[in-house]
């Protein structure tokens, strides 16, 4: 009975999906308990991080079959906290990718970009001695589709003299 009820509200358009949360990584740092617990319990499903690139470099990975590579990473322009940082790692083989697309540097590809990307939280943690524990929350990406939304901040400059704000009213 409520298979046929869901059919017929689903045809009638009464039936909508909610839509998926985007953050910030100033909101994922301020739920970094929840959001670790729940990642660290695999009740974490893929978030949406939207926000503007601010620094990008590289990091050496070591890898399981101890085989290393240079890993790209998309740092955003505010959102870092004392205790937890939060970035985005490109992987080689996207990388790859873009350089089949013709884009063969990345870094100036994403200098002053807002971004939008879909993935899995990642948690890894450096705990030292007597200090506080830093944690890095990271999204990894392994496949171009991950990435939803790639574009140019307009950075005009008033008659002041200053950057406008970056904020924009997004509409549908």
């Amino acid at each position: 009975m409520l298979i046929p009820l869901l059919v017929f509200a689903g045809m009638l358009g009464t039936v909508e999906t909610s839509p998926v949360p985007i953050f910030t990584p100033t909101e994922i740092l301020v739920k970094h308990a929840a959001l670790r617990e729940n990642t660290l319990n695999g009740k974490q499903g893929p978030l949406v991080v939207r926000f503007q690139v601010g620094s990008i470099d590289s990091q050496t990975v070591l890898d399981v079959d101890h085989q290393r590579y240079q890993q790209i990473i998309l740092h955003p322009v505010s959102g870092d906290c004392p205790n937890a940082q939060f970035y985005i790692a490109i992987t080689p083989q996207v990388e790859k990718a873009f350089q089949r697309l013709g884009n063969d540097d990345l870094k100036q590809h994403f200098t002053g970009k807002e971004i939008e990307v879909r993935g899995q939280l990642n948690v890894t943690y450096r705990t030292i001695y007597a200090s506080p524990t830093l944690y890095k929350y990271h999204i990894d990406i392994s496949d171009l589709d991950q990435f939803r939304l790639v574009e140019t901040v307009d950075t005009r400059q008033t008659d002041a003299g200053f950057p406008l704000p970056t904020w924009r009213v997004l509409a549908d």
